[in-house]
This record gives C-alpha cells, sequence and structure tokens, in this order.
C-alpha cells in the first residue's frame, strides 16, 4: 500500500513535518511501502487559507491509504477522512515512520477501515489554547486603566495598563 509523508525534506533522512498542511514536501512510497517513488513539492504551503485541505487534496489525488505527519487540522482530516486515508501522528525521520509502517504491519491490516487512525510516538490534540478570554485575559480592571487583566478586582499591576500607567 501507497503512503504518504509530510516532510522538511526530499529524502529518507529527512525529518517528518508537524505541521501537514504547511509541509515543504510529500514523499510517496511505492505499493510495498519500502522506497520513495515521488517527491512532491507542496504549493499549498504558503496559502494563507486552505493549505491543509489543498494538501489533503492533493494526498487523496495520489491514491495513498496513509499519511504519517505530526500534526493535522480538522478540515484536513474531513478530507482525508472522506478519501479513506489513515493518518498517523509522528515524529522522527522519513526512514522511521516507513520502518514503523513496515514492522507494525499497521496499513494492511487497516486497509479498508475508512476510519481516521491515529497513532505514533506522538498525539495530536484538539486543544487550540483559545481559552474563555480570548487571550485576553477574564476580567477587567478599574480606575483609570481598565486594563484587561485576570482578575475583576481593582489590584494594581493585573490589567495590562497596571492602574492607569502603560
Amino acid at each position: 500500500m501507497k503512503i504518504a509523508i509530510a516532510s522538511n525534506g526530499t529524502n529518507t533522512d529527512s525529518q517528518v513535518d508537524e505541521r501537514f498542511g504547511r509541509a515543504d514536501f510529500f514523499l510517496i512510497t511505492n505499493e510495498n511501502g519500502d522506497q520513495i517513488e515521488e517527491v512532491i513539492e507542496n504549493n499549498s504551503k504558503n496559502s494563507q487559507t486552505g493549505a491543509g485541505t489543498g494538501s489533503a487534496s492533493l494526498i487523496a489525488e495520489k491514491g495513498v491509504k496513509a499519511l504519517f505527519a505530526g500534526n493535522l487540522g480538522p478540515k484536513a482530516e474531513s478530507v482525508l477522512n472522506a478519501a479513506g486515508i489513515n493518518f498517523i501522528s509522528f515524529q522522527g525521520t522519513v526512514a522511521q515512520a516507513m520502518e514503523m509502517a513496515d514492522k507494525d504491519n499497521f496499513f494492511n491490516q487497516n486497509q479498508n477501515s475508512g476510519n481516521l487512525q491515529q497513532r505514533g510516538q506522538q498525539g495530536a490534540g484538539m486543544g487550540y489554547g483559545r481559552g474563555m478570554g480570548k487571550g485576553r485575559g477574564m476580567g477587567q480592571g478599574c480606575g483609570t486603566g481598565q486594563g484587561r487583566g485576570m482578575g475583576g478586582g481593582c489590584r494594581k499591576g493585573m490589567g495590562r495598563n497596571q492602574g492607569g500607567r502603560f
């Protein structure tokens, strides 16, 4: 089965890129998964929007059944799921990813599953670091500063303006 590996370089010594949609290259293996058959430069990596979905569409066109990358966004995940491509969150070299695919015989066991799989040395989560304050704190200060700090009190130094001084 063919696999795609998001990479920052063009050979097996390159690192698996942690950013799927913004990866520099995609390395496509042969049907046995033991040799690089094709190196594709990712033209979607510089897109202001849609880098993940553009990259996922490119991978789907190549007939691969599995993808190794560090992380994957939710929109790219949807495209890969629709194409029946398994995702493996992985950190290491391209050679290590290919070795893992061969050693675990993972792809032959799950070839027709159609479900997105997350497996590898590093898990990918869906947390985006978006708290209730959207990066601006959770309360308001008081007095002349009206800084956006963590508390709702009038304590000096808690807001952005620290009691009227910037």
